[in-house]
């Protein structure tokens, strides 16, 4: 599985060498794309290039409306969904077997959103799906095209180099294991009963997060997905939470000295892991959140029906980013207060 190609704007900043000849009886496309001013004909945003029904096309309509053609999926949005400079975030995973097949559109500005199931359909030849440049009506902030599925936003996860603390001392995450043990921050030792990844295109709201060490606790700075969920603790959070530990996801508690986006590479890979219990790993201090067998069944579109609650829900309470703003507001005022 791989990003077969990557638009940053309109230049091409990654093509996979794998794409002739691949697979594609599932795949992803993911767009961030906006109109440069009033339309009075539809204007193309994506287009397939063989000419025929299969091409994937989507348009954007006078009224506002977004529709979406591929091969025997006919969709469209009611009108009024997107207008001039408003940025809408489109993606789209197909699945020949309809097991993890996805259509998501959001309006980022308005907060307009809609998803369905498109059903079993997939593409028979690259072409379909590539599209031709966009039009001068079109600005297009990043584009990417993948023969794998993807959930709309990542899962909570670590870039493979990060080193967390074992017994056997620090040891990075890509070298670990099903069956080995690490040490958590309740001062266990627990099995990993799981490791994945998943990679992702490294642009918008998959963009990674840097966190730069000393801060949080880190011995050194590393990657995490921007829904990776940190262990908050001291007089702060207890004041403001009443308990003595929260999570809070890194997105919410990013501050341009101590964490900020990653644009380096088009591509970042993300690991994530589960534990027989619940628990959070540390990275020196810093005390990183594992996932839940919830969110990983969700991402992969499995039902999580049949679950306990403990595989659903975090064992801390997760804060809003309105109380991670809160919170980081009072740590900064006492800092100032004790200097």
């Amino acid at each position: 599985m791989s990003w077969l190609a990557i638009w940053d704007g309109r230049e091409l900043t990654h093509i996979s060498d794998r794409t002739r000849g691949v697979d594609l009886s599932q795949g992803t496309v993911r767009f961030e794309i906006s109109l440069r001013g009033e339309i009075q004909e539809p204007v193309i945003l994506w287009q397939g290039r063989t000419g025929t029904p299969r091409d994937l096309r989507i348009l954007c309509r006078p009224d506002g409306a977004v529709s979406l053609e591929h091969g025997p999926l006919q969709f469209a949005t009611d009108p009024g969904f997107v207008f001039a400079g408003e940025p809408i975030l489109l993606h789209y995973s197909w699945d020949r077997d309809g097991r993890a097949d996805l259509l998501s559109m959001t309006n980022i500005q308005t907060g307009a959103d809609l998803s369905l199931r498109p059903g079993c359909h997939a593409a028979r030849d690259l072409l379909e799906i590539v599209p031709e440049t966009p039009g001068p009506a079109v600005s297009v902030a990043y584009a990417g095209l993948a023969n794998h599925p993807l959930p709309t936003h990542p899962l909570p996860g670590l870039s493979g180099a990060t080193r967390l603390q074992t017994p056997d001392g620090e040891i990075p995450l890509h070298t670990l294991r099903p069956g080995m043990e690490v040490l958590t921050a309740s001062g266990r030792r627990e099995t990993i009963r799981w490791i994945g990844t998943t990679q992702h295109m490294a642009r918008g709201i998959t963009a990674p997060v840097l966190l730069r060490a000393p801060y949080f606790g880190l011995s050194h700075d590393i990657l995490v997905s921007r829904s990776q969920r940190i262990r908050l603790s001291g007089h702060e959070v207890d004041y403001l939470f009443g308990t003595e530990q929260v999570l809070a996801k890194v997105e919410d508690i990013r501050r341009t000295n101590s964490a900020e986006i990653c644009l380096s590479a088009p591509i970042v890979e993300t690991c994530h892991i589960l534990l027989d219990d619940h628990d959070c790993l540390l990275a020196g201090r810093c005390v990183l959140d594992t996932n839940l067998l919830g969110e990983v069944l969700e991402a992969s579109g499995k039902s999580t029906a049949t679950l306990a609650s403990e595989d659903l829900r975090p064992a801390w309470p997760v804060i809003d980013r309105a109380g991670a703003q809160a919170y980081l507001d009072m740590l900064s005022q006492n800092r100032r207060n004790a200097a």
